[in-house]
């Protein structure tokens, strides 16, 4: 039942039935998507983004994450530019920063999230509503009596564990 989610989820998303399987996953229920395909499926979109700054200081002395993205308007048929960028103290107030995986890797962390609030807010149609590994991540251990724990792989991907020591990505 698992493998029919992610197969036709990612069928949704314009994937091939490998990639979903190695890019999406089913975590309490939700089919969630990999924070490396995100970026994937926003350049197939024909949108181009760069991090224009890159867990830096801004002007204002706080740590930012900030993307700029281009792309052709599907109004207007014009090319048109966006930023949006997150800062550490967002991060903080959201109660992820003092997260295993924000402690070790802030700055590959800071870029998912980034990502992922920017994709569904501006280019929500990528999506679908679907969350991010990332985001899953940080809500399942913010939960009250959460029974999960995470962890990173060498690859940078998010592992998640219940209490059982049981994988659950």
């Amino acid at each position: 039942q698992k493998l029919m989610t992610v197969v036709q989820m990612g069928k949704e998303l314009g994937m091939q039935p490998m990639t979903a399987i190695a890019n999406i996953n089913i975590i309490k229920g939700r089919a969630v998507i990999s924070s490396a395909m995100l970026g994937a499926l926003l350049k197939e979109s024909g949108v181009e983004y760069i991090y224009t700054k890159d867990y830096e200081e801004d002007s204002e002395g706080r740590i930012i994450t900030e993307l700029e993205f281009e792309f052709l308007s599907k109004v207007t048929g014009k090319p048109k530019t966006a930023k949006f960028s997150i800062s550490w103290g967002q991060m903080e107030i959201a109660g992820y920063t003092d997260k295993q995986n924000w402690e070790k890797y802030p700055k590959e962390m800071m870029r998912a999230r980034c990502m992922a609030y920017a994709v569904r807010a501006l280019f929500p149609e990528v999506l679908l509503g679907i969350y991010t590994d990332s985001e899953m991540v940080d809500t399942l251990s913010n939960s009250a009596g959460s029974n999960y724990s995470t962890g990173m792989n060498e690859e940078g991907e998010i592992i998640i564990i219940d209490a059982t020591h049981e994988e659950v990505n």
